[in-house]
């Protein structure tokens, strides 16, 4: 639960709850490389030999004034030129690194994304589609959702108020719309996670069976119980962002 980040669930209805417990679980067994031990592993370790290699500066040579450097320094411009030597063999050698790493993110987010689609449409045989689908659209809202719920810890407000609140708010579904065409826009070729108005309109479009395993108001109080500590910390963090 703590993925989605303790103000958005804050915000979540019982049903977006069902729906994000869904598809949590479900991704844990869908076969995500991204979630796994060793793809990870060498996304971060390409990552770091990039920019090991890129990162290499030419410094301008500094006379301290210590007889020892001095005397050991050489020709002033030497340590200069080793550095300039370094930045280019950095560059020649970092365009290899450089392509095999786009080609393991490229071929890890296509199978990363299938994993998530795979996953939504477990979710949604065990709990509904509709509720996946409201818990992709909160995600895709995610910003106009926890707006309010800072401008109402900034006011002072419990974390039991501000859940009132977003449980009596109405959603705009022109909104939704307009966020999901943004979701689309942003999205680049080699992220893992898909964009989540695709997945959303999959969703509406699969036609999977129905789920009958819900969220009712008082397990997803009982939620709110488990953590009452953690969003009341929650609640004052976001009362002292200015």
């Amino acid at each position: 639960m703590l993925l989605v980040g303790l103000p958005l669930l804050l915000s979540l209805t019982p049903r977006e709850r069902a729906g994000m417990l869904g598809a949590e679980l479900a991704r844990e067994v869908s076969g995500d490389p991204v979630r796994g031990l060793f793809v990870p592993s060498a996304l971060a370790t390409t990552g770091e030999w990039r920019h090991a290699l890129m990162g290499m500066r030419v410094d301008r040579y500094r006379d301290f004034g210590d007889p020892h450097l001095d005397v050991h320094s050489g020709v002033p411009a030497g340590r200069m030129a080793s550095q300039a030597i370094g930045k280019v063999t950095g560059w020649v050698l970092v365009w290899p690194l450089f392509l095999a790493e786009l080609a393991l993110r490229r071929l890890v987010s296509a199978q990363s994304q299938h994993a998530v689609y795979y996953a939504d449409q477990v979710a949604a045989r065990a709990v509904s589609s509709r509720a996946v689908v409201e818990y992709v659209d909160a995600l895709t809202m995610g910003e106009s959702r926890l707006t309010p719920v800072m401008a109402a810890a900034r006011r002072g407000e419990t974390a039991e108020e501000i859940r009132d609140a977003a449980l009596s708010r109405d959603t705009d579904p022109g909104l939704v719309a307009a966020r999901r065409e943004d979701s689309l826009a942003g999205q680049a070729a080699w992220q893992a996670e898909p964009p989540t108005a695709l997945r959303a309109v999959l969703l509406e479009s699969a036609g999977v069976d129905e789920g009958s395993v819900g969220l009712g108001s008082g397990e997803s109080d009982r939620i709110d119980a488990e953590l009452s500590r953690h969003l009341a910390r929650t609640v004052r963090e976001l009362s002292r962002i200015t």
